[in-house]
């Protein structure tokens, strides 16, 4: 993508406005305090909850009164406490640590203690208790279902965990039907400590077990930031858009090497390799070359690639993924090996691994590199990445469930990296499988360049193989075809095989054939028996069956294996893996082997010994023996980083082979020094090899030498950098971190004052808010110009990526949108924009006018806001405001826009009466305050029943026509009996006939008990008051709003604006 430079910066000025809400006593004495409300952080909401998670898993018990509480923070508040008179009304809002409750508990102080409303107590800490005022009785259970409670006030007892309560006459009093309980008895009734804080008009709660609204608040905050079990993206879906040729990173590595043998002539050698990613010719794009001053241009490995989540691409052969260049080839079992080549691959498979008995683990690295691969801290196997940058493992060994593999690379400027893979094997995922293809064209052992090309004789021949996976029977069975140059002779080989699990036992079985009808067969099986990983595999082929270049292949093999994971602490763990061969080849010759792997952790060190046999018994001459064995250690120590070991070979003679060492020490993130020792007893040889590393901002440089005992010494200095090309920055970013094979997000974060979800006019960008991806763990902060740049984002998980509005510069502030998921691609820099608006705040007060005209506050309840706005982000077209104790309510953060605002359904029932007609409430995007909008219910009255639906029926034709919301009647209940059903029409013929007068049924919708109608006018409070006539003629009739699909669906296009 072309480089953007923002030509002039608009710098923000504002300043930020701390609203303290003045509680205001509805009784004579004035005890108000501005209260500033703090906020808490999701961080800090995550780690209450968690503490009260570790204390469940501790069990411990709660000991009575004053869990958790120091003495003299009790007396701390008692000053306080003693100015308040007695029979002085408080409103006190619980607080758990840090986390603030939304609303207040009434409360009295009487008696030198203070007094809560039982009812506000059980409500708004959301207890499961059922209590009626009236009787004087209740029971349920408290914090765990285990925990159960009685109260009976009658007969002055209360059954809770704590055993039989005798109720004392001043633990409790009664007052306007409402049971007010005592501090000291509530909390031994609920076997929680209730402390009231009146200075700062708080109520500290501590309990051994979370309470509801801290435990569902944790798991929604979990859930939200991509925590749990069910870590999958949600939100909607920003599709990868393609560029002709956009390079957004670079990795480049320039060296220069010194050395001289003795007194010979000394030699120089300058290298270098760049690897870059991003996207060509509308694909993804990688390209890494290589050389020096010696050869030039020695190597290049490059390809383009695409793919897809859906079986969306190349049209009628519907892949999710196809490669061209340098790739792997398609994998089949006893048909030849699987290595990169130059060609084109196409499948439709979700999985980049499709054999379950073995896998190759492979990938790209920085040649030169070491790369070690362990398996439950137990070494596998080592390499060196070789000069085209490509590691790989083949044939690794895969056991039932979950396959984890830690893959260590070590730098020639010390550089440690580690990568974990997990593969499992289950039946879901083999049932993944079903009906997938793999197919793969080829020259044989080519590449895009090299300068020193092979002598192979197969060399530049076609390749074909091709895979196709169907599920039978519960099996996951294949065939697959590969034509192939072998020794200069075209073969073709024909695989079949199967994968099922038995009594959770895999068992495969593979079967091959040539084109001359020689045959080879294996099977294998695997099953975890207390908790040792098992397998068993047995090999015969013809002895003319040679897949690969070999003129002695195997004839028959049997092989077993076995590991065990035994884990005593957290940090301490062992491991112990065995493996036995017996095979014999073509020649005869019989081939026995045995490999015993034994490893430790503890803590930060580990110890890994490896023993090998090897047996070899030819068809004729002598049989030889060979026995060694290998120990090494790890230890990561804080800023010291040791690894060594020994070689030692134990027949056919016995003596150590090498010596071998290296530590690290790393006095902070910017300074290093590697030190490598090597000693070979037998040549009476030693190596030693020193780097010092030092990392700036924007590169890593370390010199090294190394000196043996041949006189000769070996010196240079690698420096290494990474460029990423930034959307937001005319000039690009030059840096020391790793970039390449992951990719980044940049997003622009402004306030959009206008609310056109456009940056231009007088919107501002916002500086120092955090964007982050939730499924995978990423956070970064906006600059001064609005943008901030989420790096190391893995390239195979969808993630949502969403800004934290608690990070806003105005606590009104809001997100416009609900934020985006991405299935982001190695090299690729997604750009997303996120608007902020202004929310606004509403309040008022809820009150019940009776038949003789008295009115009183109405004690709870609820407002609703449905949003008839299409820019709405989803989880706010419904917005649920609760009434306090005293009838006043509070809607704070109200997103922009127009709403239907009106007494819920349920709060109506309640309280017995009919709510007014509802309003239309605009909101700005100045974020505008609205106060004093008050309600009153009339007391034993039919209430209307408002619902609104942002999903339409699919046969509601009508909105075809309508560019607006659609407000109808519904006359009728499809839950209702016959007999109700029978007076309903009974009582619809009394109805006057002005009361449908310009009302139109609609057909589309309803059924023989349920009747719709829609008006002319499209007026809302007409249809209101038809509503009442019709209920009090005694049928049912409720208002049904309909946001039609195209309004609701906006949201979604504005917000990707």
């Amino acid at each position: 993508m072309p480089f953007s430079f923002e030509k002039t910066t608009t710098v923000k000025v504002a300043t930020l406005f701390i609203a303290l809400n003045t509680v205001v006593l509805p009784f004579s004495y004035a005890c108000a305090k501005e209260v500033s409300e703090q906020t808490v952080s999701q961080s800090q909401l995550s780690l209450i909850a968690s503490q009260f998670l570790e204390k469940i898993k501790s069990k411990k018990e709660f000991s009575g009164p004053n869990y958790g509480i120091e003495n003299g923070s009790i007396h701390a508040l008692q000053g306080d406490f003693d100015q308040i008179p007695d029979g002085q009304a408080l409103l006190l809002r619980p607080k758990i640590g840090t986390l603030l409750y939304e609303f207040d508990i009434y409360a009295v102080k009487k008696n030198r203690t203070v007094y809560f409303s039982f009812l506000d107590v059980i409500d708004i800490l959301e207890l499961a208790i059922n209590f009626d005022p009236e009787t004087k009785k209740g029971n349920g259970w408290f914090l765990r279902e285990d925990w159960k409670i009685n109260v009976d006030l009658n007969q002055g007892v209360v059954l809770s965990k704590e055993g039989k309560i005798d109720i004392l006459p001043n633990d409790f009093f009664e007052q306007e039907g409402d049971i007010f309980v005592s501090q000291e008895a509530l909390s031994q009734w609920l076997s929680m400590d209730f402390v009231s804080d009146v200075g700062q008009q708080y109520l500290e709660i501590y309990s051994p077990y979370p309470l509801p609204g801290v435990a569902r608040n944790y798991r929604l905050q979990k859930n939200k930031r991509g925590g749990g079990y069910n870590n999958t993206a949600q939100l909607p879906r920003k599709e990868t858009e393609y560029d002709w040729f956009d390079i957004n990173t670079a990795d480049v590595r320039l060296g220069t090497r010194y050395r001289k043998l003795g007194k010979s002539k000394a030699t120089r050698l300058h290298t270098s390799s760049v690897a870059v990613q991003g996207q060509a010719l509308k694909h993804e794009a990688y390209l890494l070359a290589s050389g020096d001053n010696e050869e030039n241009l020695q190597s290049v490995r490059a390809r383009l690639s695409k793919r897809d989540e859906n079986p969306e691409l190349l049209g009628p052969l519907k892949a999710r993924s196809y490669v061209l260049g340098d790739t792997d080839i398609t994998d089949i079992p006893l048909t030849g090996d699987a290595r990169q080549e130059l060609g084109f691959r196409v499948s439709n498979n979700t999985l980049t691994n499709v054999d379950f008995e073995t896998t190759d683990i492979n990938g790209d690295a920085i040649p030169n590199w070491d790369v070690e691969l362990y398996r439950n801290g137990v070494l596998v196997a080592s390499q060196l990445v070789d000069d085209n940058g490509r590691y790989e493992f083949s044939d690794v060994q895969l056991f039932a469930g979950n396959n984890v593999f830690e893959i260590f690379f070590y730098g020639q400027q010390g550089e440690i990296r580690n990568r974990t893979i997990n593969i499992p094997v289950n039946a879901a995922l083999l049932a993944s499988q079903d009906n997938t293809y793999d197919v793969s064209v080829s020259l044989s052992d080519t590449e895009t360049y090299r300068k020193n090309q092979t002598d192979d004789v197969d060399r530049d021949t076609p390749h074909l193989s091709a895979r196709y996976n169907k599920v039978i029977g519960g099996a996951l069975g294949y065939v697959g075809v590969r034509n192939r140059n072998v020794e200069g002779e075209n073969k073709t080989f024909v695989g079949v095989g199967a994968t099922k699990l038995i009594a959770n036992t895999i068992v495969d079985v593979n079967a091959g054939i040539d084109d001359k009808a020689n045959t080879a067969a294996q099977i294998v099986a695997r099953k975890n028996i207390k908790e040792w990983n098992l397998a068993l595999r047995g090999l015969v082929q013809d002895e003319n069956y040679t897949p690969n270049e070999t003129t002695n292949p195997r004839v028959y093999e049997v092989a077993a294996n076995a590991q065990r994971n035994f884990r005593f602490t957290p940090t301490t763990r062992s491991n112990v893996s065995v493996d036995a061969e017996y095979g014999e080849v073509a020649s005869g010759d019989v081939l026995t082997t045995g490999r015993l792997g034994l490893s430790h952790q503890f803590g930060p060190y580990n110890i890994s010994d490896t023993t090998f046999y090897e047996s070899i018994s030819p068809a004729s001459g002598t049989d030889s023996d060979r026995l060694e064995n290998t120990l090494s250690l790890r230890a990561n120590m804080g800023k010291v980083f040791v690894r060594g070991g020994v070689n030692y070979d134990i027949k056919p003679e016995s003596k150590v082979d090498e010596y071998f060492s290296q530590i690290s020490y790393r006095p902070n993130s910017k300074f290093s020094g590697d030190l490598y020792l090597e000693h070979d007893p037998d040549e009476r040889f030693n190596e030693a090899r020193l780097n010092l590393n030092y990392t700036h901002k924007n590169f890593r440089t370390s010199p090294f030498i190394e000196v043996d005992s041949n006189d000769e010494i070996f010196a240079g200095v690698n420096v290494n950098f990474n460029v990423i090309d930034s959307p937001n920055d005319s000039l690009p970013i030059i840096t020391s971190k790793q970039t390449m094979g992951r990719s980044m997000v940049s997003a622009f974060v402004y306030h959009d004052k206008n609310g056109n979800f456009v940056y231009d006019g007088e919107d501002e960008p916002l500086p120092d808010v955090t964007v982050e991806s939730l499924n995978v763990k990423r956070r970064a902060d906006t600059n001064e110009k609005g943008y901030s740049l989420i790096r190391n984002l893995s390239g195979v998980r969808a993630t949502d990526i969403v800004v934290d509005d608690q990070t806003l510069p105005d606590p009104f502030m809001i997100s416009a949108g609900q934020g985006f998921s991405i299935f982001p691609s190695p090299g690729e820099i997604t750009e997303l924009k996120f608007p902020v608006h202004l929310a606004g705040e509403i309040d008022g007060t809820i009150s019940v006018r009776n038949e003789n005209g008295d009115v009183k506050l109405a004690k709870g309840g609820e407002i609703t806001l449905y949003s008839l706005s299409p820019q709405t982000r989803k989880e706010h077209q419904k917005i649920t405001v609760p009434v306090a104790y005293d009838g006043f309510y509070i809607a704070s953060k109200v997103p922009p826009g127009r709403y239907l605002m009106t007494i819920s359904n349920e709060t109506a029932s309640r309280f017995k009466a009919a709510a007014p007609n509802p309003e239309f409430i605009d909101i700005g995007y100045a974020g505008d305050t609205l106060y004093g909008h008050d309600f009153e219910l009339l007391a034993n009255r039919k209430n209307v029943p408002i619902n609104v639906s942002y999903e339409l029926p699919d046969d509601f034709s009508v909105l075809s026509d309508i560019s607006d919301i659609l407000y109808t009647v519904k006359i009728g209940d499809k839950n209702s009996s016959f007999l109700s059903e029978m007076v309903s029409k009974i009582a619809k013929k009394r109805i006057p006939s002005r009361v449908f007068n310009g009302l139109s049924p609609l057909k589309e919708i309803g059924g023989e008990k349920e009747e719709y109608y829609m008006s002319k006018t499209n007026d809302l409070a007409d249809l209101f008051e038809r509503c009442e006539m019709i209920l009090d003629y005694g049928l049912s009739c409720s208002l049904e709003v309909w946001v039609p699909d195209f309004v609701a669906e906006e949201a979604v296009t504005v917000a990707s604006r």
